[in-house]
């Protein structure tokens, strides 16, 4: 009787750890970055926007810092370069670069384009200037859509992983006795 009440816990947490959704927590920061900047469906909506790791805690790269230390306000370090690579944090988010990553910036490219002036005298003269103008392609290779869905991570919450993993080491400790 003992046996078949233990199989039978052991076999619920086995279907309860199967079939069990996993958990998607994304915290308010990143909710209220994607509202700021409307960016939801880029490679910008990731933990790795503040974070050095991609799943998100831990350590954070120059941006999530420089973030923390101005009041966590998205607009006050728009116009700061938090990674030192000459582009503003509003330049590089426009661009779907990442702010806290030096060597992910926006692509330039320059211009030559001729002006036709008139002058008093009926003649005409040229003008080369030479414009700058941000490229909103990113200097990595960013590859396909669906590459970048893949690199999109979910965390899942760890409570339930461990209730299951207790009731599993249950199960199998009366089993053995």
């Amino acid at each position: 009787m003992k046996y078949k009440v233990i199989m039978g816990v052991l076999l619920l947490t086995i279907l309860l750890a199967t079939f069990t959704p996993s958990v998607s927590a994304r915290p308010n920061y990143m909710s209220a970055f994607l509202d700021q900047y409307n960016v939801g469906d880029t490679r910008l909506a990731t933990c790795d926007m503040c974070h050095i790791n991609p799943n998100g805690g831990g350590p954070r790269d120059s941006y999530g810092l420089t973030y923390a230390e101005n009041g966590k306000d998205f607009v006050a370090i728009e116009g700061q370069d938090s990674d030192g690579d000459g582009f503003t944090n509003i330049e590089e988010i426009n661009a779907l670069t990442f702010p806290g990553d030096p060597d992910d910036y926006p692509v330039v490219a320059e211009v030559t384009k001729t002006e036709t002036i008139n002058v008093e005298n009926s003649s005409v003269n040229s003008k080369n200037e030479t414009d700058t103008i941000v490229n909103t392609e990113t200097s990595t290779n960013t590859g396909s859509k669906s590459d970048l869905e893949s690199t999109t991570t979910e965390v899942q919450s760890p409570g339930f992983s461990a209730i299951i993993a207790v009731f599993g080491m249950i199960a199998v400790f009366y089993l053995k006795r």
